[in-house]
């Protein structure tokens, strides 16, 4: 089975509830993936998903796993060894980082879904509710 990344940085709890009828909705529509969750520990993605969400493995970026450090150069070279290694066919990052975007098109990861790239003055919440509302 393929594998899926959702990568939702954004740091707290509150964060991760309005994103979690989006990352519900990833899960039904692929359902052919495994999909990895990237989050922060303090949205304690690991508690809430696993009645919610079970079969999303959550990695918090502070987990030794992805050995992430202070320095961007260095965390680049870290995440794109893990995204190489687990070879996702698909990502999606749920916020706006040109980071994320160029770790994923230098691993060769074909379908990228993203927010957007660089960061507008737009509050997330309220675009992300008047998407929903589409």
């Amino acid at each position: 089975m393929d594998k899926g990344l959702i990568i939702q940085t954004r740091p707290g709890v509150g964060d991760l509830c309005i994103f979690l009828p989006y990352i519900q909705q990833i899960q039904k529509h692929n359902t052919d993936l495994n999909f990895i969750l990237i989050t922060k520990k303090r949205s304690s993605a690991k508690q809430i998903l696993e009645y919610e969400i079970p079969f999303i493995k959550t990695i918090y970026l502070e987990d030794k796993i992805l050995k992430i450090t202070n320095s961007k150069f260095f965390n680049f070279f870290r995440l794109l060894k893990f995204f190489k290694k687990n070879n996702f066919s698909k990502i999606y990052i749920m916020h706006f980082s040109f980071f994320w975007f160029l770790i994923a098109k230098v691993a060769g990861i074909k379908y990228i879904y993203i927010y957007g790239i660089l960061k507008k003055n737009v509050k997330i919440y309220l675009n992300t509710i008047k998407n929903k509302k589409k």
